[in-house]
């Protein structure tokens, strides 16, 4: 009974110290493993995310992102700290397993890596906390971040997944809050604004008392701001404003307030206007009044006091000293006020030019600054020919009183301003030469004065400064700071002033008197010569007036397609082509322009758009404008058929290629009886004249070829047709033959009418017309052609006539006129009847004589 007693003590015994060894031996690893592993890397985060934030430049003109924004850049940068973090939560993971820790420290490398821009391997970090943690705090950590890494991944559907997952969970206080942030970043990337307010309510009910509570209110004022609440948005400003830890955040929060302070009152207004002039008047400012005028120009933009908002920007660029991005801003809230609402185009040009030069190439509206700096130059060219050529011809109906009234006030107005500019340039040519001449004999006692007001207080105003300087220094010298200095230096200061007092070259005060009278020296403004030249301009001969018509014309139908296609500013097309087609209503523009106002209106205008339309297919039917309105597949059916009668002609010539004239023929006659229009027509028409050639012998290749010519003017493949017509009558004419013609007497085929004639110029280029003049006269339904004989005769061949009957008759009725060879006189004309079969013959032999003879013997002649 002891013995066994015993036995039980002493298993006590051992299991308890068991226990207790187990609990020192937890107790060492969560202590180790959070102050050797886990607690550094946790420090080399908080700095990581203090670069990151610090690096990040903050862009207050914008809603400020919840989290400061990184690339790969900045990644590497921080390569060492988040390396090192890697490190040590590595000791918490494989040093002390199963630790309190371990889970925190692998969450720790999922940060690490995902401030690396490694989001791969931070998502799978993620995933094996959530899969694997012990505890759910530490899962619920996990996932959130999981979702953080998502979205800055860009893979929000899977962030979504994520937020949805996390739903049914039951959170902590800290958990809810960085949920809450984390999905406020996913709904401001995804420009979804007012879940965005919803979630950063949720987050600053758990966050407070530190800056981070500031920056979320701050951006939550904002977003209540875009979306013009305005009240929420003073409330969250001012909750920035007491939290804030950081000058910028706050100076910004209060300047946003007087944005959304409402100035519906005079009192409200001028208390705003106080609050401004407060600001600009606190030194603490002063780096800031860049950013004051620019806030302050916005809110008298926002009121429509145009004036007092170009004035306040301009303010701001003056005060602007190193923010290029807030410079960029007012440049384009100048270009933007003259373009939208005071339509100075030329003025809003220069401030686009402005803009793009500076503008961060990586926002978002970069491209269409770019794009309109670029179009302005052409845009203002068409613009200001509209404005000058509609005041030229105004002015053209005006009496000669009105017009000498208005000239006289307009150079009036010009002489003012050649001598405010020619004062402009004498000042600064003279303080040029001063400050050079002094600068080349070594004198530096002269400081330039052309700077800018940078403050009030005398040592802060460089002007003022400058000044002081300049006359310190034209009295008393260069000065060394020393005891009794007026006494010592007396005289070399005496010798200073003497030197810019002297005559001489180097007298730079001299010189620049010099200059003067030269500038003097010149012609004054010729007031009567510049109302002569004005005079000049205004048109009162119909053909200038149309000149400036046709401009207005051009420039108004480019203005449109500018508006629509390049600005894409719709309701402006609209106004600019229905103008249009008020003044030019028969335009060879008019098709497009109906065109284009139909499709302006489809969407927005349905009885308008219905009226262009009937207006363009009743009125302009045969214009392609039309067809597409009509069938707005046409490009594309047109196109398709254009590739089908390509590969037709394609087919046809490696026919004729391949000795198959005939088969290549029938072809080309199916296709051009099919649409005698098609777009491969003179193609096709040329290769039919190739292969007549060869069916039918070079007589009727020549008078295919002159067909050709004739009829496709136009066509690009003339050229090539003339060098054809070319090489074939320069082998005719060179033809050979030793033996005379021997005709045959077969009269029972087809004839020919042909006219012989001398072979020149002026006779080749006329006699056809004058023949198609005469088949028109006398109702003949035959085709004429002209062709080369021989280097001295042609011929004209009407065709063709069944019989020897009809051809007599035929020649008969040309001798009773004699239109043709009296019209030519004294140019020697042979008519003459002939049979397909001898007309090949004597288009070979050149035989002239013998066939004359033939015809006398066998044709009526008289």
């Amino acid at each position: 009974m002891k013995k066994s007693s015993l036995l039980l003590i002493s298993w006590f015994l051992i299991t308890a110290l068991s226990a207790q060894d187990n609990v020192v031996k937890n107790s060492y690893h969560n202590v180790t493993a959070h102050y050797n592993g886990y607690w550094i890397a946790n420090e080399r985060i908080v700095e990581v995310e203090k670069s990151i934030n610090d690096q990040y430049e903050w862009d207050y003109n914008k809603m400020l992102p919840i989290f400061p924004q990184y690339d790969t850049t900045t990644s590497k940068s921080l390569e060492d700290p988040l390396l090192d973090c890697i490190e040590k939560a590595s000791i918490a993971i494989q040093r002390h397993p199963s630790s309190r820790w371990e889970d925190d420290a692998y969450i720790l490398v999922g940060k690490a890596r995902l401030y690396g821009s490694e989001f791969p391997e931070a998502i799978e970090t993620f995933k094996y906390v959530n899969t694997n943690g012990d505890l759910k705090e530490d899962r619920h950590k996990a996932l959130i971040q999981l979702m953080r890494t998502f979205i800055e991944a860009q893979e929000m559907e899977n962030a979504q997944a994520v937020s949805d997952f996390i739903d049914d969970k039951e959170l902590s206080k800290d958990a809810l809050a960085e949920l809450s942030i984390i999905r406020a970043y996913y709904f401001q990337k995804t420009n979804r604004i007012e879940e965005l307010t919803n979630q950063l309510q949720t987050a600053l009910l758990h966050v407070s008392g530190d800056n981070r509570e500031a920056r979320l209110a701050f951006t939550l004022g904002q977003a209540y701001q875009s979306i013009g609440n305005d009240s929420l948005a003073y409330i969250y400003y001012k909750r920035s404003v007491r939290k804030s830890q950081e000058y910028d955040l706050s100076f910004y929060a209060r300047l946003n307030m007087s944005q959304v302070s409402h100035a519906n009152t005079a009192a409200s207004d001028k208390e705003i206007r106080r609050y401004f002039k407060k600001l600009l008047k606190d030194p603490k400012n002063r780096e800031y009044k860049g950013r004051i005028h620019f806030e302050l120009g916005n809110y008298n933009a926002k009121n429509n006091k145009l004036k007092p908002a170009i004035d306040s920007y301009k303010e701001s660029i003056k005060e602007n000293r190193n923010d290029e991005r807030l410079k960029s801003y007012t440049y384009l809230k100048l270009a933007e006020i003259y373009y939208d609402r005071l339509n100075d185009y030329r003025l809003a040009k220069s401030y686009y030019d402005s803009t793009a030069a500076i503008y961060p190439k990586a926002e978002a509206g970069y491209g269409k600054i770019q794009l309109r700096a670029e179009v302005l130059t052409e845009f203002v060219e068409y613009y200001e020919t509209i404005q000058l050529n509609d005041s030229l011809l105004t002015l053209s109906t005006l009496t000669q009183d009105s017009i000498d009234s208005w000239l006289n006030s307009l150079v009036s107005q010009r002489e003012a301003n050649a001598k405010e500019a020619a004062e402009k340039k004498r000042k600064q040519e003279k303080r040029a030469a001063i400050f050079e001449t002094a600068q080349q004999s070594g004198n530096d006692n002269l400081i330039d004065i052309n700077v800018e007001n940078e403050g009030t207080w005398y040592f802060y105003n460089t002007t003022e400064l400058s000044r002081g300087f300049s006359a310190f220094r034209t009295k008393w010298g260069q000065r060394e700071l020393e005891d009794n200095w007026r006494r010592s230096l007396k005289a070399k200061g005496e010798e200073v002033v003497a030197e810019l007092s002297s005559p001489g070259i180097n007298n730079p005060l001299a010189q620049n008197d010099e200059a003067v009278q030269k500038e003097e020296d010149k012609p004054a403004f010729d007031a009567e010569a510049e109302k002569s030249k004005l005079m000049a301009t205004i048109p009162f001969k119909l053909a200038d007036k149309e000149l400036l018509l046709r401009e207005i014309e051009e420039a108004t139908y480019q203005l449109g397609k500018i508006y629509n296609f390049q600005l894409e500013e719709k309701q402006n097309a609209i106004d600019t082509f229905e103008e249009f087609i008020i003044r030019f209503d028969s335009s060879s523009y008019l098709p497009e322009v109906l065109y284009q106002l139909f499709l302006l209106h489809k969407y927005s205008d349905t009885l308008k758009s219905e009226y262009y339309y009937d207006l363009l297919t009743s009125r302009h039917d045969s214009s392609i404008y039309a067809k597409i309105a009509i069938n707005p597949n046409y490009i594309n059916e047109r196109d398709q058929a254009i590739e089908d009668y390509k590969n037709i002609y394609v087919r046809a010539f490696d026919l004729y290629e391949t000795g198959k004239p005939k088969e290549s023929q029938k072809l080309i006659d199916s296709a051009l009886f099919t649409d005698p229009k098609n777009e491969y027509v003179d193609n096709l028409q040329l290769l039919s004249a190739m292969n007549k050639g060869e069916l039918e012998g070079i007589y009727k290749y020549q008078f295919e070829l002159n067909n050709f010519i004739t009829n496709y003017k136009e066509s690009e493949l003339v050229p090539f047709a003339k060098k054809l017509l070319k090489t074939s009558q320069e082998f005719q004419i060179n033809l050979y033959t030793s033996s005379r013609a021997k005709f045959i007497r077969n009269f029972n085929i087809n004839h020919y009418f042909i006219l012989v004639y001398p072979f020149q110029q002026e006779l080749t280029s006329e006699v056809p017309g004058a023949m198609d003049e005469f088949l028109v006269s006398e109702k003949y339904d035959l085709i004429s052609g002209s062709i080369v004989l021989d280097e001295e005769n042609a011929i004209l061949l009407v065709n063709e006539f069944k019989d020897k009957e009809d051809a007599e008759s035929f020649y008969l009725d040309y001798l009773n006129k004699e239109q043709i060879s009296s019209k030519f006189a004294p140019a020697r004309f042979i008519p003459l009847v002939i049979t397909t079969e001898n007309f090949q013959i004597f288009y070979e032999t050149k035989d002239i004589d013998s066939y004359i003879n033939f015809f006398s013997k066998h044709y009526k002649n008289d």
